[in-house]
């Protein structure tokens, strides 16, 4: 690869890779004034799963959450 190719493409990965961190540096001090939230759901006829994004006061967190269904039958007492 000629030299003057290899210096663009350098420069275009450098570009590229400034505008990552800027973005990255905007949206973590945005998330001292406004919270974000994302999260998708889905669920099945025995559990369900909550995968969950959250940024908070410059706190990063990933969860995933599952719920199990069981169906256990309600014993009452009853008086005869």
């Amino acid at each position: 690869m000629p030299p003057t190719r290899t210096r663009r493409l350098f420069n275009l990965a450098a570009a590229v890779s400034l505008g990552m961190m800027l973005a990255t540096m905007a949206l973590w001090v945005r998330s001292y004034a406004a919270p974000e939230r994302f999260e998708r759901y889905s669920e099945t006829s025995t559990s369900s799963q909550t995968t969950r994004v959250r940024a908070v006061r410059g706190w990063f967190g990933v969860g995933r959450y599952r719920h199990i269904y069981v169906d256990i039958p309600l014993m009452l007492k009853t008086d005869h």
